[in-house]
């Protein structure tokens, strides 16, 4: 009769399975360096050295909130699932036909810096010929600017993702320190910061109406606003050129939204708040003040802007098209097409550009690169890869009956021009 195995007592699994992720580490180590260097020296690095590596090697990566600040479990939990995925599908390319994800660099390859470190501080047989292989894998210029590169676009579209002018901003940073939760380990860890923008009440037409601050919060860098002197309105006859806070109203943010309805509105924020920190300034036939919006480097609208007690008010969007931009305006002198026609039309909405058949048609190609709409045309571009679902509605074909319908004349004169 076959003797039964001896069962594993809890302390025998544990050993073993510190033995198993001890041997695992030193495996990962032997092949960054292996693989990052022009020589394989891991066999010559002393095994005190390899020894203190693991004993105080980097541990996996940790998203908390930043001191002090009071952000919602669930909030946190969410960041966490964000960062963490994209690190982990994030691939660095260390040499030729290998690579490997942002979250092994944080870890282990953090690990193999300290490593190096460690080397270039004792002598020992063969030091020098170590030394000098493992500076190849400090040397920054190489894979570690990559890392630091990727580090910074992950964390910047986290906090990007998730703010809102007229709610809460996010930035987020890294740090390597000790864990306090481990006896001699480090950790990367990625801090969460929320900022709360300014907000406060104008009177507008005898109205009081709540605005809040434009600006925005950076990875690594926190909170920036924007000022904006007169002078850069093309304002006249201002003896007093102080710099002016930028405010915006709900109706001008719920106006965003409506009009450039297919873009996700934490990326309309920040293209709000870019508006004003590369400004590009107009005035339409009514002598208000308008600011270019652009997605990201085409124009598909304006922002209204007033002075009010000393700061600059956005009172409202509107699209390219619309009558109030001097390219709806544009458009109206050349077609007749008015405001209810441009929204029984839907030309009133970026939507409807995302149709390659106006692009694909000639002559109402033609009707809006006469008015001065030319970056709508192919602008479905702009949304590759948000994975968005696009109408694909068909509107050149409506538009051509409706104007031969209702406006003949101006149709013609516009396809003479």
């Amino acid at each position: 009769m076959a003797k039964k195995k001896k069962k594993q007592s809890g302390h025998q699994k544990q050993k073993l399975a510190q033995s198993q992720n001890r041997n695992e580490f030193y495996r990962k180590l032997h092949y960054i360096i292996k693989s990052c260097c022009s020589e394989d020296v891991y066999h010559l690095i002393p095994k005190e050295i390899l020894k203190i590596a693991y004993e105080r090697r980097c541990l996996s990566v940790k998203v908390v909130a930043g001191k002090g600040q009071d952000i919602s479990s669930s909030q946190m939990t969410e960041f966490s699932n964000t960062i963490l995925g994209r690190f982990n599908v994030t691939q660095i390319e260390i040499s030729t036909d290998n690579e490997k994800n942002l979250n092994e660099f944080l870890t282990t390859g953090i690990t193999a810096l300290r490593v190096c470190y460690r080397v270039n501080d004792v002598n020992f047989p063969q030091s020098d010929k170590v030394k000098k292989v493992l500076s190849e894998y400090t040397d920054e210029s190489k894979f570690l600017s990559a890392v630091n590169k990727e580090l910074y676009s992950i964390l910047h579209l986290a906090g990007l993702i998730e703010s809102r002018l007229d709610k809460n901003l996010y930035w987020l940073k890294h740090k390597v320190s000790n864990d306090n939760k481990s006896a001699s380990g480090i950790r990367t860890f990625i801090e969460v910061y929320k900022e709360i923008p300014e907000t406060t009440s104008v009177v507008i037409n005898n109205i009081s109406r709540p605005v809040t601050q434009v600006c925005w919060a950076d990875a690594y860098e926190g909170l920036k606003q924007v000022s904006i002197k007169p002078s850069e309105l093309n304002l006249e006859n201002t003896a007093d050129d102080t710099p002016m806070k930028v405010y915006i109203q709900s109706h001008a943010l719920n106006r965003l939204y409506e009009r450039l309805d297919v873009i996700p509105e934490f990326s309309l924020n920040y293209c709000a708040y870019l508006a004003f920190t590369d400004m590009k300034v107009f005035y339409n036939a009514n002598n208000n003040i308008l600011i270019e919006y652009r997605l990201p480097k085409r124009k598909v609208g304006y922002f209204i802007v007033d002075i009010v007690d000393g700061m600059i008010i956005i009172r409202t969007f509107l699209f390219l098209t619309n009558s109030g931009t001097p390219e709806g305006q544009l458009l109206e002198q050349n077609t007749g097409l008015k405001k209810l026609d441009k929204k029984y039309l839907a030309i009133d909405k970026l939507s409807t550009f995302m149709s390659e058949d106006i692009e694909n048609n000639k002559e109402v190609r033609k009707i809006f690169e006469d008015a001065g709409c030319k970056s709508l045309i192919g602008i479905s571009e702009i949304v590759e890869g948000l994975n968005l679902e696009l109408s694909g509605k068909l509107v050149a074909e409506q538009m051509i009956k409706y104007l031969n319908i209702n406006m003949p004349s101006n149709l013609e004169q516009s396809s003479i021009k």
